[in-house]
C-alpha cells in the first residue's frame, strides 16, 4: 500500500512539474509575442498569392484531402523598398484573404522578413492553444491529486 502511494506522489510531482514548465513556455511565448508588437513597424500590405499545400489524411479506408493555403504578401517598409514575405500561417479549405486585399502588416524593423499580418489569429493563436493546454493539464493534475487523497 505504500509502495502505491509513493508511486502516486512521484506522479503527481511529474505533473506539477509538466505544468510549471507549460506555464513558463506561455508566459515566454505571451512575453515574446507582445515585445514583437511592442518594437514593430506598422504598415498595410496586398496580397499577392498563396502557397497551395495539399494534406490527405486516411480514416475507414476513406482519403480525405484539405487544402491549405498560405498567403504571400507585398508591403512597403520605412525606407520605401517592396518586400515580398511568403507566410508560414495559413488555413484549411479556403483562402482567409483575396487576391488583391490590403491587409495590415507589422515587421521587424532590423528584419523586413520578419513580418506577420496583423490580426489576432496570427499573432496570438499559438499563445493561446499553448495557455489552454496548460490549464486543462492543471486541471487533471488537480483532479488526481484531490482523488488520491479519497483512497
Amino acid at each position: 500500500m505504500n509502495d502505491d502511494n509513493n508511486t502516486k506522489t512521484k506522479a503527481i510531482k511529474i505533473m506539477f512539474l509538466i505544468c510549471g514548465i507549460l506555464l513558463v513556455a506561455t508566459l515566454y511565448t505571451a512575453y515574446y509575442r507582445y515585445d514583437k508588437i511592442k518594437h514593430a513597424i506598422k504598415t498595410t500590405g496586398k496580397i499577392i498569392g498563396f502557397r497551395e499545400e495539399v494534406s490527405e489524411k486516411r480514416e475507414n479506408n476513406r482519403t480525405t484531402k484539405t487544402t491549405f493555403y498560405y498567403p504571400k504578401y507585398q508591403f512597403k517598409n520605412e525606407s520605401g523598398s517592396i518586400v515580398t514575405v511568403q507566410s508560414n500561417v495559413g488555413t484549411g479549405n479556403s483562402p482567409s484573404y483575396e487576391l488583391d486585399e490590403e491587409i495590415k502588416v507589422m515587421y521587424d524593423p532590423n528584419d523586413n522578413q520578419d513580418a506577420q499580418i496583423d490580426s489576432f489569429f496570427n499573432l496570438w493563436l499559438f499563445t493561446i492553444i499553448l495557455g489552454g493546454l496548460t490549464l486543462c493539464f492543471t486541471f487533471i493534475t488537480f483532479v488526481i491529486k484531490k482523488s488520491s487523497y479519497n483512497f
